[in-house]
């Protein structure tokens, strides 16, 4: 909001609804760990973390159409970015 980021991560579980309101309000909404509820993230984890003999996370993130989930910012860690759905102009220095 006004170019200051807010993070809303209420206690307890995350209820669906709850979810896709602050979804629909513009919040990006963040999933971690998603290899523990799918299979097939977990085998695309195993297959790459024995190709580059390191440990391999993922994250998935679902942002609004029109809306940025992240400023600009670095990470610390080798990062791979698979978009899936949508389109979003990526800025990679």
């Amino acid at each position: 909001t006004n170019g200051e980021r807010e993070t809303h991560t209420p206690p307890g579980r995350a209820v669906a609804h709850v979810v896709w309101d602050y979804f629909r309000n513009g919040c990006s909404v963040r999933l971690l760990n998603p290899q523990t509820f799918f299979r097939s993230v977990w085998k695309l984890n195993s297959v790459l973390a024995e190709f580059f003999n390191s440990f391999v996370g993922a994250n998935v993130y679902l942002t609004p159409a029109g809306t940025q989930g992240f400023a600009p910012h670095f990470d610390d860690i080798e990062a791979f970015v698979l978009q899936l759905e949508g389109k979003k102009r990526w800025r990679v220095y």
